[in-house]
């Protein structure tokens, strides 16, 4: 009998995606054209933690930091949540912080931080995903030009009876 892992579950998505060449595969699919070719990735601590005890920690799914230095964060959502955007921006801005040097280095930065790129799997359709692949990045709303380039996400719905099968 044939076993299957389903991807849309945490366990089963992190089991196939730790392998370097099938994420780097995945991730070269999914970010063309919004970045060199991804050669090499390394995987990092998913553990935020909370600066005190009145803040939120994160843990993500994946983190990886590509051979430039940026970084892609990767979070499986499998059931909706209502304010699914609201924790993915949360999720982009706790690891922007991390990036960003503090104190007197901040007047100082001589170089802006990494890109960092989240990919967001959604486990179903939600209202506001009308498509299979939705980009976001910040623009200039009158130039329709991009603002800031520095954090482009992606949010992927995917069908639910999508299985990978173990060889």
């Amino acid at each position: 009998m044939a076993k299957f892992i389903d991807l849309r579950c945490d366990f089963g998505f992190k089991y196939c995606m730790q392998d370097e060449i099938v994420m780097k595969s995945f991730l070269n699919a999914i970010l063309e054209g919004e970045t060199d070719r991804i050669t090499s990735v390394k995987f990092e601590n998913v553990e935020v933690p909370r600066e005190n005890e009145r803040q939120r920690g994160v843990t993500f799914d994946l983190l990886c930091t590509t051979e430039k230095g940026e970084k892609i964060l990767i979070e499986m959502q499998n059931a909706s949540q209502t304010y699914f955007k609201t924790r993915a921006t949360f999720y982009i801005y706790q690891l922007m912080k991390n990036l960003i040097p503090k104190g007197f280095k901040w007047e100082k930065m001589e170089h802006d931080i990494p890109r960092i790129f989240g990919i967001f799997i959604m486990g179903q359709r939600d209202a506001y995903l009308t498509k299979a692949v939705t980009r976001t990045s910040v623009y200039d709303r009158d130039e329709l030009t991009e603002f800031w380039d520095r954090n482009h996400n992606f949010y992927i719905s995917i069908l639910m009876n999508f299985q990978s099968k173990i060889l």
